[in-house]
């Protein structure tokens, strides 16, 4: 529920305000890189296994705690509630003709709720009798922001200056608890269950102040300049690092405005931009830079406490410097439109979690550790193919990106499962063994570098990359890499009278994907079901594959990060689909109605490509970004279709 509210008090001064009412109530399942969830049990348990026993109960593997999938789906409950409160009031006042202010304070308040109960018939339930938790989250997030605005003109000169300042603070609690032993799986609250097994509370919050200042000219429409400064403070920062300075300027030159130029009556505008900029990053724990410690730790009935975090009083903003050179052009009365831009980001100072030796008692420490580069070609164009009553118009955007770290602090360091950060390397790049062959005869194995006593034919030969005779934790190199060498998307309109059609196609080309799930389906050395594509293993009469043998315990480690798991990510998708109809104007009228749209929808249609895992646009560590590009038992995107009317009174 929405409601806007606008008031003119006088010819100078008016006040608004907005507020927006939102309650969800929604039914998760288990998913993504969780060894309970659904498509996880789907792909490890194995394909023996039934769905169902002859006597009704679900079917699973006496030798392997995992779950079956049709149960994971079906038997545990995960019930969220989400309330919203979205509010904002503003004011402005014109001063004088050329100044105004305008102000507006918001608030955006969200709670979230979730019950989860395990039952007893679930394997992850069975062992505790039932598993119930509970959890609670409320957020408040306040702002207020003030915009001074000047206005001038001087005959051909045009001035805005605008002057703002910002302030912003967050807060957040959350209350956890988890219980087990319960009497049944009908009566689900924490109240039932005789052993509450963790109870726990947590709060955190982080405050901004930003001041900003702005000034844009124009002469004649054809020659613009903006220049701008920021200063921004953050309270996640060391004290002596908190504030951070952001100054950009930008220029143009509408080329098609001048005299020369008007002979070119196929060019209707042509612009020349460049513009240079430096943007700050402050997206990190709130309290990333102090030294924490945490409750819990506990002996016997004794509380206590135990460090947490190590301090980094040194922290302080990520910084990233952008360069871009564009140019816009207009075609045939705007029928083409092409813009192209050159850009150069390079990022420095990146706020990470560095590794560190688990002796000193801590695994990480947080740090601005190194800098990036990114740059590339960005190309965006709009033709109007047709335009009559039938209209056809076409919007196509491609970007080739290039990416590498250029400086890193400290030693290069593994992320994810197969992730690898090193200077020099792209940001995304993938590190591990390179498959040479199988091996088919003892003779090959003899001949080749060491890799284990117990390698026979059927096992994998990897690369001896430092030619020592021997295959070692040296013998690593990069295998790939998750940056694409180009990504994008087209769009296609169609409209005839009342019919609207559109689609939209994304893309990208030349990225891998380092497929984990694949690890786990085709390794053959654990208690997990296997994927089809193991009947195609190797044996003495199938020799003609590149999936090794099967064999207890892998003493080769077949299974080991290597270009084995690594695949071509590159897809073209059908993304988007959407048709509708919007009744005559004639008839609306008569309904008193402004307009009436059926439509019907279609979201990620179909997909083309050759990566064989559940769907190539995959990240299973989307909490960080050195480790790009992973799949892990990773929920696809969901194929949606949708059906409604929209009504405007």
């Amino acid at each position: 529920m929405r409601l806007n509210l606008d008031n003119d008090i006088s010819s100078k001064f008016k006040i608004g305000t907005s507020i927006g009412l939102s309650r969800s109530a929604s039914t998760r399942i288990q998913n993504d890189n969780n060894i309970y969830g659904v498509i996880s049990t789907a792909v490890l348990l194995g394909g023996h296994i039934p769905v169902y026993n002859p006597d009704g109960t679900f079917g699973r593997d006496p030798n392997a705690s995992i779950e079956n999938p049709v149960a994971n789906a079906t038997l545990p409950t995960n019930d969220v509630k989400n309330n919203r409160i979205l509010a904002n009031g503003n004011l402005e006042y014109q001063i004088i003709p050329s100044l105004s202010f305008r102000s507006v304070v918001g608030v955006d308040y969200v709670t979230f709720r979730e019950q989860n109960f395990i039952p007893s018939t679930h394997i992850q339930g069975a062992g505790v009798r039932g598993l119930g938790r509970e959890a609670y989250q409320e957020e408040i997030n306040l702002t207020n922001e003030n915009i001074l605005t000047f206005r001038k003109s001087f005959g051909d000169h045009n001035i805005t200056a605008t002057a703002v300042a910002s302030f912003q603070e967050s807060k957040q609690e959350s209350l956890f608890a988890q219980a087990t032993n319960f009497p049944g799986n009908d009566i689900r609250r924490l109240s039932a269950g005789s052993v509450r097994t963790a109870a726990s509370s947590s709060g955190s919050s982080y405050g901004v102040i930003g001041y900003l200042g702005r000034l844009n000219y124009s002469y004649k429409g054809k020659y613009l300049l903006t220049a701008s400064i920021r200063r921004d403070g953050v309270s996640r920062f060391g004290q002596d690092k908190r504030y951070g300075t952001f100054p950009a300027v930008s220029a143009a030159w509408r080329v098609s405005d001048e005299d020369f130029f008007s002979r070119f009556d196929v060019v209707n505008d042509l612009k020349l931009r460049a513009s240079y900029g430096v943007a700050g990053n402050s997206a990190f724990a709130d309290f990333g830079s102090f030294p924490l410690v945490s409750g819990g730790a506990n002996y016997l009935q004794t509380a206590g406490f135990a460090p947490a975090q190590l301090g980094n009083p040194d922290l302080g903003w990520e910084e990233s410097r952008q360069t871009n050179f564009g140019m816009d052009l207009s075609l045939y009365k705007s029928r083409i439109s092409l813009s192209a831009d050159y850009f150069v980001r390079t990022t420095k100072d990146l706020l990470l979690g560095r590794p560190l030796v688990g002796a000193s008692g801590f695994t990480t420490i947080n740090q601005n550790i190194g800098s990036t580069e990114n740059k590339g070609f960005e190309f965006m164009l709009n033709t109007i193919n047709l335009d009559k009553s039938f209209r056809w118009s076409t919007s196509f955007n491609i970007t080739f990106p290039e990416n590498r770290i250029v400086k890193l602090a400290g030693t290069p360091f593994a992320s994810g499962f197969a992730s690898w950060v090193e200077e020099g390397q792209a940001l995304g790049a993938f590190r591990g063994y390179r498959v040479v062959k199988i091996f088919q005869t003892q003779a090959e194995i003899s001949a080749a570098p060491f890799q284990s006593s117990l390698t026979r034919p059927g096992d994998i030969q990897f690369a001896d990359l430092n030619k020592d005779g021997q295959i070692t934790s040296a013998d690593q190199e990069i295998l790939g890499s998750a940056v694409p060498d180009f990504f994008g998307g087209m769009t296609n309109n169609f409209s005839y009278k009342g019919f609207e059609l559109s689609s939209f196609l994304q893309f990208v080309s030349g990225n891998e994907v380092y497929n984990n799930t694949r690890a786990f389906s085709e390794g053959m050395n654990s208690i997990f079901g296997s994927s089809a594509n193991v009947r195609n293993r190797w044996t003495p009469t199938n020799t003609n594959t590149n999936i090794p043998r099967a064999v207890i315990t892998d003493p080769n480690n077949n299974r080991r990060t290597s270009s084995r798991w690594l695949e071509d990510g590159s897809f073209l998708r059908l993304k988007n689909v959407v048709l509708s109809y919007s009744l005559p104007a004639s008839v609306t009228q008569r309904m008193r109605l402004q307009n009436i749209k059926f439509f019907v929808q279609g979201e990620n249609i179909y997909t083309w490509t050759k990566y064989s895992g559940f769907d190539p646009e995959v990240s299973t560590f989307s909490i960080t970004n050195t480790a790009p590009g992973t799949d892990f038992l990773t929920f696809p995107q969901a194929r949606t279709f949708t059906a409604g009317i929209n009504v405007v009174f």
